[in-house]
Order: C-alpha cells, then sequence, then structure tokens
C-alpha cells in the first residue's frame, strides 16, 4: 500500500472498491469529478489512512471522523466546494490533521 509521510493511504470510490495505488490528489480529483451522488447505494467517496482517520465526502456534505476503536467524530460540514474538498483530502495525504482539525466543522 502507498504511504504518504509513512503512513498507508487510500481512497475507496463510489463501488466500494479501495484504492491503493496512486493515491494522489490529482487521483482524487478525477474520482470526484465523476461523483455525482446519484446512486444512493453507492453515495459517497472516502479518503483514509492507517491511523483510521477518514474523510467520507457525499453529495452535500463531508464528514472526518477517526474509525478506528476509541475513536471519535471531529464533525461534519455541509455543501464545501470542490476546492475545499480538494484541500480536506489533501491535507489527509499529507498528514496534516492540525489543518484540517482547524476546519469549521460542526
Amino acid at each position: 500500500m502507498p504511504t504518504t509521510d509513512d503512513r498507508a493511504v487510500w481512497f475507496v470510490d463510489t463501488n466500494g472498491a479501495s484504492i491503493t495505488d496512486d493515491v494522489t490528489i490529482e487521483r482524487f480529483a478525477t474520482l470526484l469529478d465523476s461523483f455525482d451522488g446519484s446512486d444512493p447505494e453507492h453515495g459517497s467517496l472516502s479518503a483514509s489512512d492507517e491511523d483510521g482517520w477518514n474523510l467520507e465526502i457525499y453529495p452535500d456534505v463531508v464528514s472526518f471522523e477517526n474509525v478506528e476503536p476509541g475513536g471519535s467524530v471531529v464533525g461534519s460540514i455541509r455543501t464545501p466546494s470542490r476546492d475545499d474538498l480538494l484541500g480536506m483530502v489533501r491535507e489527509l495525504l499529507d498528514g496534516d490533521l492540525d489543518a484540517l482539525r482547524r476546519r469549521p466543522w460542526a
């Protein structure tokens, strides 16, 4: 599995398939561009790391949480822009969790 800053990171596409190669912001942008959220069964994309941090992106909201046992939900942001979503994913890929936590999560 690819690593970023010595952390394994991956994406999950709308079909639930893990993407472990070419885990780059450019690859996520391509996934995001093809995501319309019209299929309720395949309604989200995600970006995750080996420490359990997860960004779950739906058509109208993004959530940030740690999915490990004992982890917690940081919050959600409604209707983020494409640029904001890409910025969040970039922060996760870069391991800049402090910057990610400073976003206006509710």
